[in-house]
């Protein structure tokens, strides 16, 4: 089955501090890219029967016609997998989304308790995300939370699972090789690559 990664915007409300964006913010340069269209997007979705959009200098949710690509997707059986972690989109933004295409797992950001998430992914409104994620539950999306671990939320691991469970989502727990030597996000050695 051929498949594809698309990052579909240069947009994030976001400042996670690995992010490629920083690096070109402190830089002092702007950030490249910008939205894709949908004639940009037809002539690559005639071609893939999965499509994963994970962005790595963007979130998905950022590209104004996201909607029509995700109904597009439904309308021609690709299979589509979302990494959103960026907020500002309201719930009824998201009900719309699940609604065009309710075959799309969906993978949330939220590193730890909804609270404390906004501790690496600057700007992040945790909770809003977290409805979000709930919503996508309630409307029968397959949805996952995807934690990464931090020295902030090492302890809140089990809670989070536990969670997840609760709520009937799948769970994700991320061990990530990011970090520098004394960095004050770095978690203990048992959650390190």
């Amino acid at each position: 089955m051929p498949s594809i990664n698309l990052d579909i915007s240069n947009r994030c409300t976001l400042e996670c501090g690995r992010c490629m964006r920083q690096w070109w913010t402190h830089q002092g340069k702007k950030v490249p890219g910008s939205d894709m269209t949908m004639s940009e997007y037809v002539k690559i979705a005639n071609y893939f029967d999965s499509i994963n959009f994970c962005g790595n200098v963007s979130d998905p949710v950022m590209n104004p016609e996201f909607i029509d690509f995700l109904k597009l997707n439904y309308d021609q059986n690709i299979s589509t997998e979302v990494h959103n972690a960026a907020t500002g989109r309201k719930l009824a933004w998201y009900q719309e989304a699940y609604d065009v295409n309710p075959d799309a797992r969906w993978i949330f950001g939220i590193d730890g308790k909804p609270g404390d998430s906004h501790k690496y992914r600057t700007n992040q409104n945790g909770h809003d995300l977290y409805e979000a994620m709930v919503l996508a539950r309630d409307r029968g999306i397959d949805a996952t939370w995807r934690m990464i671990t931090f020295s902030y939320n090492e302890s809140d691991i089990t809670y989070c699972q536990s969670e997840a469970h609760r709520l009937g989502i799948k769970f994700e727990q991320v061990i990530s090789s990011r970090f520098f030597e004394n960095d004050e996000l770095k978690p203990t050695k048992n959650y390190i690559v």
